[in-house]
């Protein structure tokens, strides 16, 4: 899976079909096979799913007769990964000091493996051992399977948190929790003492009111990030050209190329943003 940035059971699948058609094309698709254990069945029922795929969703207009442009562009297809298995996410957590593996909470609040058979089960040791570090350590799945003792996740991808802020179903903004700087505190004490019993939404509405004042972004009641204000309003204004955009490209099957070159720009943008 490194040819799609690692860390991706399904994207690993993705390389070999990738390898698989290149040997195929050299008529050693059978030898490909045989040396990297893979079944030539399997691998022609794939190609057989993809062509009806692409034909339908060419038939419907979603996409022309020839569509390809960014196959090969890691931080897309990622993000797809994550738009069709969304809202099987997790979020891998620390080990603890005991020794134990490090776990998975899904956005459901259960709590699950990697399974070993998993590429990423590697991931978990690298987790204890403080040997590898994830900036983003969330994961897409397909499922969650019971073992024998614990439950397990088998196929999942480890993503970025952009993808989310953007396909998720409900975003909301809050002051952080955090305490003030010096020189706000510094502010706050001049301040009259009616000024002080203010409210915790006056306050709210005065932290948002400035552009880099340090907000909560929470997405689906579980998953939390920590923006500026500015950010947060930009995040929400995309969100909605792009809900817009899909609505407008579901009922009319076309998109503006327009339309689709500012939302590309917009995105590119925010994928480079400052969200920690």
């Amino acid at each position: 899976s490194s040819a799609y940035g690692g860390y991706s059971d399904q994207l690993a699948i993705v390389a070999a079909y990738d390898r698989w058609e290149k040997a195929q094309s050299r008529g050693a698709a059978e030898k490909f096979c045989a040396q990297n254990f893979l079944s030539m069945g399997t691998m022609n029922m794939l190609s057989a799913m993809r062509e009806q795929l692409r034909r339908e969703l060419s038939m419907k207009g979603f996409i022309p007769h020839a569509c390809n442009l960014n196959a090969n562009d890691v931080g897309i297809v990622r993000a797809l990964v994550v738009a069709g298995s969304y809202p099987m996410v997790g979020m891998l957590l620390p080990a603890l000091p005991t020794g134990k593996k490090a776990i998975v909470q899904t956005a459901q609040g259960m709590k699950v493996r990697i399974h070993p058979h998993s590429l990423n089960f590697k991931l978990v040791h690298a987790s204890n051992q403080k040997q590898e570090a994830v900036n983003k350590p969330l994961l897409v799945f397909d499922e969650v399977t019971r073992g024998e003792a614990w439950m397990y996740i088998r196929n999942c991808t480890v993503v970025k948190p952009h993808p989310l802020v953007l396909l998720a179903s409900e975003m909301v903004v809050a002051p952080c929790s955090t305490e003030d700087s010096d020189s706000d505190e510094n502010d706050l004490s001049a301040e009259s003492s009616d000024e002080e019993d203010m409210s915790n939404e006056a306050k709210g509405e005065k932290i948002m009111s400035n552009p880099d004042s340090p907000v909560l972004v929470v997405i689906d009641r579980w998953l939390k990030f920590q923006t500026s204000a500015a950010e947060a309003a930009q995040i929400f204004c995309l969100r909605e050209r792009l809900s817009a955009a899909i609505a407008f490209t579901v009922v009319t099957k076309f998109l503006p190329n327009i339309l689709a070159s500012i939302l590309i720009d917009v995105m590119i943008l925010k994928l480079m943003s400052n969200i920690v």
